[in-house]
């Protein structure tokens, strides 16, 4: 349309009152698809009756300008769709949850759960691990294995961020879970000697570790004849008489890690030896016999394990045993006369 129509266009319509159909802008906002449209729908300007007394509105002005700038007009609506900048919708909120809740030193955990986004745009996501009160460095993966650092923390959590590729992104928290304590290894002490005698020392041996890095403390119960040994509580024992000749001694260690975690170990049973009895020398009645004279084999000894002793008896004279003399008590024969190495065995 040409500046010369525009003028007349003007003339024609300044004094008349131009009907409800004049043109004008039609802005309907958001499609479904997310994109601004406006309409712009373009009639001509047709006069009413000359009668009409009405003025010409601010409307008509307007129309006057859209059809100024736009130099075809149909008699029918046109349509033109305006696309605005690109607004982004961030993922929906989500809480990831995590796998073990209860998890110990040692135990791999992940961090489950996905979103999704309004405009359909993929997902990528990232994660941090989190416990005593700050984030674990290193910890970027979508499953953890606890190390000790983390035993016994009450805050344990993953933190995953959802992102969509568009500078939107969304970050989840999982509920806090406690790293529960673990009790320490399991352990089998072991005895110093293993073939102990009464009075001999026997220490129990051996120790454990713990996963959490706890400091561990034993305590110990020796054991011998099926029953506890009453205040035998120490690292070492003394075998006693009560025990000798058991066949099930052994030691008790119980490990303890401050955190109401306990383990405990058993020692392989030993038996314990006897005890010869202790030496002695006995001694003769009379220590210058004569052939006819009774002589006795005096003197008794110990046993360390408090056994009954029973004695028995050789007399010995002129380099030999006296044959059948096997008595406490020997009357000397003339066989032994002048003999000088009368002694009884």
């Amino acid at each position: 349309m040409t500046s010369q129509a525009t003028t007349r266009r003007r003339q024609t319509c300044a004094n008349q009152l131009v009907e409800p159909h004049k043109p004008h802008v039609s802005f309907s906002g958001l499609n479904k698809f997310g994109v601004y449209f406006v309409s712009l729908l373009l009639l001509s300007c047709n006069p009413l009756d000359q009668n009409s007394k009405s003025s010409p509105t601010p409307s008509d002005t307007a129309s006057e300008t859209s059809q100024q700038q736009i130099t075809s007009a149909a008699n029918g609506p046109t349509t033109t769709t305006v696309t605005p900048p690109n607004v982004n919708t961030a993922p929906a909120a989500f809480t990831p949850t995590l796998s073990n809740t209860s998890p110990k030193v040692g135990d791999t955990v992940s961090c489950n759960g996905t979103t999704n986004d309004a405009e359909g745009d993929t997902l990528s996501y990232t994660y941090q691990w989190y416990a005593n009160g700050a984030n674990i460095a290193g910890a970027t993966n979508a499953s953890y294995t606890v190390l000790p650092a983390q035993a016994h923390a009450t805050d344990f959590k993953c933190i995953k961020t959802a992102s969509d590729g568009n500078s939107g992104s969304t970050i989840g928290t999982s509920a806090v879970a406690s790293v529960i304590n673990t009790a320490p290894v399991a352990f089998t002490p072991t005895l110093s000697n293993t073939a102990p005698k009464v009075g001999d020392s026997v220490s129990c041996n051996g120790t454990t570790n713990d996963a959490d890095g706890d400091t561990l403390s034993y305590t110990y119960q020796w054991y011998a004849n099926g029953a506890n040994i009453a205040g035998a509580t120490n690292a070492s024992y003394t075998v006693l008489p009560a025990q000798a000749h058991a066949t099930d001694f052994k030691c008790i260690k119980t490990a303890s890690d401050g955190n109401s975690g306990t383990v405990i170990g058993t020692s392989a049973v030993a038996s314990v030896g006897n005890t010869a009895p202790a030496a002695f020398t006995p001694t003769l009645s009379n220590t210058a016999p004569k052939v006819g004279d009774s002589v006795s084999c005096n003197g008794t000894t110990t046993d360390a394990d408090g056994d009954t002793l029973s004695y028995t008896y050789q007399w010995y004279a002129n380099g030999a045993n006296i044959a059948g003399a096997t008595n406490a008590s020997y009357t000397v024969l003339p066989a032994q006369a002048h003999a000088t190495d009368l002694k009884c065995i």
